[in-house]
């Protein structure tokens, strides 16, 4: 590898251990040894789960997916039953003019 001044690079002085050879020519991404491109995708994985461990221990929120943490809503569950009941009391409601929403919360039923 030649130089603008036409000298013979044979060694890179101050380089990391193991790159101190000249051969290596990068353009852009090409070129870089597949070893080194690990090296950096291990190290950058493991620095942004150590900071995402971090925030959630700082500020308490459990990992996505994970059961525990703060307290979840609790679902309501009606029987068959009151759901008939709550149509017919809408249904008499509805019919005397009396203006009804729908409730604001979603409900599962279960039979």
């Amino acid at each position: 590898m030649q130089q603008v001044h036409k000298e013979t690079l044979t060694m890179i002085e101050n380089a990391i251990e193991g790159r101190e050879e000249p051969g290596v020519e990068i353009f852009g991404m090409t070129g870089i040894p597949e070893e080194i491109i690990k090296q950096h995708n291990l190290r950058v994985t493991q620095e942004f789960y150590a900071a995402e461990a971090n925030y959630r221990e700082r500020t308490g929120n459990p990992p996505p997916g994970a059961i525990g943490g703060p307290a979840v809503k609790k679902v309501k569950i009606e029987t068959a039953e009151e759901i008939k009941e709550r149509l017919a009391n809408f249904k008499a409601a509805k019919k005397a003019g009396l203006d009804i929403a729908s409730p604001a919360t979603p409900v599962v039923s279960r039979s």
